[in-house]
């Protein structure tokens, strides 16, 4: 009962607090610059990630930051994270100045936050496109990496279970190949703590680790056994 009070008192300040006054300065990203647009986005996570800590006792610990930062002196590489449940999505763009996400394109039309997507200039794809898709993110993963801009995606394409082992996405690969850049995997346990179904949250210290980069090269098959092998590996040390 009083994890699930701490609970609710989390969402009742995120949404008082912090979501209505993004709702309102959303609408002046249509007239400022991108850069703008993912500050105010990393403001609202580390505001929300604040509030976890100070609700729930929820907080996190990095290692492995210093493959993150010799990618970030370049900036074309690609971030490729499990993904547990929506504590992952604000953590990111709170470590992250610019960045290009990978999203469904039915974010874009959700009321406001669409908005958002669509200032941020993330790389919308249609999954049910088939070949149009993976073009479409060549093309733009192209362009990112030319701006010297890091892809974040979520290879796995969904939220799964802490210790589920699913297969990816084949934008992953399609990525790699056509880009001829590092991939840096991330392993994490954030579903521990922030289950995918449910309002509790749970006390405790979610592990995010920056795991050794995979640099270009290798065949597919190679690619996406060692992207597995090193993501699954390095969740079983957290």
């Amino acid at each position: 009962m009083i994890l699930l009070m701490r609970s609710l008192l989390f969402y009742f300040l995120v949404f008082l607090f912090v979501t209505i006054p993004y709702f309102l300065i959303i609408p002046l990203t249509c007239i400022f610059p991108r850069a703008f647009t993912l500050r105010i986005n990393s403001l609202w996570c580390k505001s929300a990630l604040f509030l976890l800590r100070f609700c729930i006792g929820l907080g996190y610990e990095i290692r492995g930051r210093e493959n993150l930062d010799k990618l970030l002196e370049s900036g074309r590489f690609i971030i490729a994270s499990q993904h547990q449940s929506a504590w992952d999505a604000m953590f990111f763009p709170s470590v992250l100045k610019t960045y290009r996400a990978i999203i469904k394109k039915a974010l874009l039309f959700i009321p406001v936050f669409g908005w958002y997507f669509y200032k941020a200039d993330f790389i919308a794809i249609d999954r049910s496109a088939g070949i149009k898709s993976i073009k479409k993110l060549l093309t733009d993963g192209k362009k990112s990496m030319k701006e010297g801009v890091p892809i974040f995606m979520f290879p796995e394409g969904t939220r799964t279970e802490f210790g589920a082992d699913v297969p990816y996405q084949p934008g992953i690969a399609a990525l790699y190949k056509g880009l001829d850049v590092p991939i840096l995997p991330v392993a994490l346990n954030s579903g521990l703590f922030w289950k995918r179904r449910g309002i509790i949250k749970y006390p405790g210290t979610v592990i995010v680790h920056f795991l050794e980069p995979i640099q270009p090269g290798l065949s597919k098959e190679v690619f996406m056994t060692t992207l597995k092998n090193r993501i699954n590996e390095g969740a079983a040390t957290l």
